[in-house]
Formats: C-alpha cells, sequence, structure tokens
C-alpha cells in the first residue's frame, strides 16, 4: 500500500493503479494491522498539502484520512490492538505558514485501557516518548533486545 490512501496521488503522476475508497484503504490498514504484531502506516499528504498552504487539498486529505481511520477503528479488535494517530509536527493547522508550526503534535489512540498504575505505560506526551511507549506495548524493554516475550 501507498502513502496515498485512494491512489489519486499516483494516478496523477501516471502510474496505472486502480482507485479505491479511504474505506477500501482502511479496510485494507485493518486487515494487515490484525495479522501482525506491529504495523506501521505513514500519511504524509497532509504534511505536503499544509507546506503547499493549499487548503481544498488539505480538507480532502483529511477527509480521506478520517473516513479510512473510521474504517479501522470498526474493523480492527480494540479489545487487543491499540491503533495510535501520531503526528511529528504541525503544518496543516496553520495555513498562513508553508513551514512547521510550534503547536503541539497530535497523539490520539484507541485500544485495550492502559495500566494506569504502571508508570512504563503512561501514553507518551512529547514525540521522543513514543518509541520506549511503542516497544513496551509489544514486550520488549527499551534498550533491552532481549526482552520480547
Amino acid at each position: 500500500m501507498t502513502h496515498d490512501l485512494t491512489h489519486w496521488r499516483v494516478r496523477e503522476r501516471g502510474y496505472e493503479l486502480p482507485e479505491r475508497t479511504p474505506e477500501e484503504a482502511g479496510a485494507i490498514i485493518a486487515a494487515e494491522a490484525m495479522q501482525n504484531d506491529f504495523s506501521l502506516f505513514e500519511y504524509f499528504e497532509t504534511d505536503r498539502a499544509g507546506h503547499a498552504q493549499d487548503r481544498p487539498r488539505a480538507m480532502r486529505c483529511l477527509g480521506d484520512l478520517d473516513r479510512a481511520l473510521q474504517t479501522v477503528l470498526s474493523r480492527v479488535d480494540l479489545d487487543r490492538l491499540h491503533v495510535l494517530i501520531v503526528s511529528d509536527h504541525g503544518n496543516l493547522e496553520d495555513g498562513s505558514v508553508g513551514t512547521h508550526t510550534t503547536n503541539p503534535a497530535i497523539f490520539a489512540m484507541w485500544g485495550p485501557p492502559l495500566n494506569a498504575a504502571d508508570p512504563a505505560s503512561v501514553a507518551p506526551r512529547q514525540l521522543t516518548d513514543l518509541t520506549p511507549f511503542t516497544l513496551r506495548a509489544l514486550g520488549v524493554e527499551p534498550g533491552d533486545p532481549t526482552s520480547a516475550s
């Protein structure tokens, strides 16, 4: 799967990939996620739209992403799987600048509740918290490659 949920971007560049809906893309992402211990889908069309200061394109990207995410959330087993949405920086929320903003980046999570008593399972508050959080969720203590369960 390309980062382009519906293939509009790659088709625009002359590649002959079938068009699909954001819901079809979300179903593919969900199916892959349910078959693996860890899956990553990187979507950077919102970043491109923000840098281009292209509001119509940004709205299209956000709409596609929202529809795909709704499908993912409706198709995965949220009793055993965490779904995280993470942004490394802001730039789409302020159309007056073509660079990155200093606004907080987004982090959202769905899935089984975290053990609030365990400090290791506290949801990330900054980008540098994300890797240790993800490793611990996979049963790997950060810095110890032998600790996988």
